[in-house]
């Protein structure tokens, strides 16, 4: 829908963006912004939307240990500290390594094309599946929590 005529076009990415509609705060508004761009931009839509997973496990890490990272700590620390803690269930962990691995990584850091493309890291479609993968995955976390369905009670301090 997003290579169709404008209308279509225009019409996808509303339901795009509404369907990442927030709360919570910044990594969502940063990616609704980008997924209006689309199909420009992809790498940076993947980025936020993995910022929004790494804001949930940070606020997760706090919330179960008490331990609270550093505002800058890689996701993959977070992750590994979870691990460690043992908060989360194996199965969850496995998940956010493989998102961390083959989505949230390569959009922040890798700046290479894949063979066979000339414009874009990430094609639109891979966003499209990003965003659903990212709500689910945030959807999964969010039972682990005791706070408020829009994890406001102290999600601020750890943007």
């Amino acid at each position: 829908m997003l290579v169709s005529s404008r209308s279509v076009k225009n019409a996808a990415v509303e339901e795009l963006v509404t369907m990442v509609a927030p709360p919570p705060k910044r990594p969502l508004y940063y990616a609704q912004h980008e997924l209006e761009l689309l199909p420009r931009w992809t790498r940076d839509a993947i980025r936020y939307l993995g910022d929004y997973v790494d804001v949930v496990c940070k606020h997760l890490l706090y919330e179960l240990s008490k331990a609270r990272g550093r505002g800058n700590t890689p996701l993959g620390v977070t992750i590994s500290t979870l691990e460690a803690r043992k908060v989360l269930p194996d199965n969850v962990l496995t998940r956010l390594r493989t998102y961390n691995e083959f989505l949230y990584r390569p959009g922040k850091h890798d700046f290479h094309l894949p063979a066979g493309r000339k414009m874009h890291r990430f094609t639109s479609q891979e966003v499209v599946l990003t965003a659903f993968v990212t709500l689910r995955l945030v959807e999964i976390l969010k039972q682990y929590s005791k706070c408020a369905p829009d994890m406001n009670c102290h999600f601020d301090n750890l943007i």
